[in-house]
């Protein structure tokens, strides 16, 4: 198990950092160990989400370096509740090829199945309106850019 995982999971929750006190990759991290030999708290996928398009890198990155289905299938939650929440992925095309690769990769077809029907969910896009601070990227600081070429 990760350091990082280690740390977070073997204090109680009362005294646990924040997550966003954690590296986007290390939130990640923190969020699938959790999903492998934990129970997290049910709002550490919304935690993730929250950090909108700032967390789709370490969310790609993720997904590329996932092993097995079922992490896959949870990170597909994740990128689900950012593109319904905070973050529209649908002009995004990049992150929508890679999400596609991802579930051609996949082995059992009921998770691929699982991630289908979430695909399909995010490409209906947002369920609010994305307007206001940290909902929508910002080039300067998101370094969403090198997903959008």
């Amino acid at each position: 198990m990760p350091p990082v995982c280690q740390g977070y999971y073997r204090v109680g929750e009362d005294k646990r950092p924040h997550l966003f006190d954690y590296a986007f990759d290390d939130q990640v991290e923190i969020y699938l160990c959790g999903k492998r030999f934990y129970r997290p708290p049910v709002a550490l996928e919304y935690e993730l989400a929250r950090n909108g398009c700032r967390i789709i890198p370490a969310l790609v990155a993720a997904l590329e370096r996932a092993e097995d289905d079922v992490s896959r299938f949870d990170l597909f939650r994740v990128f689900c509740e950012v593109g319904r929440f905070h973050c529209d992925l649908r002009n995004r095309p990049q992150v929508i090829a890679s999400l596609e690769s991802s579930i051609r990769a996949m082995g059992d077809g009921w998770w691929r199945d699982g991630c289908e029907k979430v695909l399909a969910r995010i490409l209906e896009g947002p369920v609010v309106p994305l307007v206001g601070p940290g909902l929508e990227a910002d080039p300067e600081t998101d370094r969403i850019d090198e997903f959008d070429h």
